[in-house]
């Protein structure tokens, strides 16, 4: 649980009892008692107590205290490069989040769908995008309370360039291409019967 995120707590099924006058709670045993169901939120980071109080109607109290981890949650961070050409692969990096417990998961959304593509313990992936356009990355930290945070960064895919060795490879099988057939007609032109005419 984060500083300043509210939960609820409620005993009225107790308090429905015909055997108990009154219920109540506290909080890190302060004086202050709150009604049997009510809404609390802790400031501070560290552990805080949740306390229930039940009185009989023989005044008798009795109570049961369960421990509130408040913790502070991870902040998210992705590094990604702002432009990229297509079918070449892409590293993402989310090696920089802070955290009081420690990163346990990432989860990337690699098609900006809200749903996780994949699930890595490791901050960093590498993925390759097949079309060209402009694809936004989100990467959920989520750290070992089950808190979580999110970064998002926006890559511009584009049309992978022919490569100058591809081109050559080209130009240099249709000159071999152009060859060949020259090479035939000469020889179609040297063997074939013609007579020369009288002048």
């Amino acid at each position: 649980m984060a500083p300043g995120e509210s939960f609820t707590v409620d005993a009225t099924a107790i308090s429905e009892r015909n055997d108990v006058a009154n219920v109540c709670w506290k909080f890190d045993e302060k004086d202050t008692c709150h009604d049997v169901k009510t809404t609390h939120s802790f400031e501070e980071v560290g552990p805080h107590t949740a306390t229930l109080i039940v009185i009989d109607d023989n005044g008798e109290r009795s109570s049961r205290t369960a421990l509130v981890p408040v913790t502070t949650p991870p902040t998210a961070d992705l590094s990604a490069p702002d432009s990229a050409e297509a079918e070449t692969e892409v590293q993402l990096d989310a090696s920089d989040p802070t955290d009081d417990h420690g990163i346990e998961s990432y989860e990337w959304d690699l098609n900006s769908d809200g749903t996780a593509d994949e699930t890595t313990t490791s901050p960093k992936l590498s993925y390759t995008f097949e079309n060209a356009e402009t694809h936004e990355v989100t990467v959920t930290a989520v750290d070992a309370a089950g808190q979580s945070d999110t970064a998002s960064a926006t890559i511009d895919v584009t049309e992978a360039e022919q490569s100058s060795a591809a081109s050559a490879d080209g130009f240099l099988g249709s000159t071999a291409i152009v060859g060949i057939l020259l090479a035939i007609g000469a020889v179609a032109i040297g063997t074939f019967p013609f007579t020369r005419a009288e002048g």
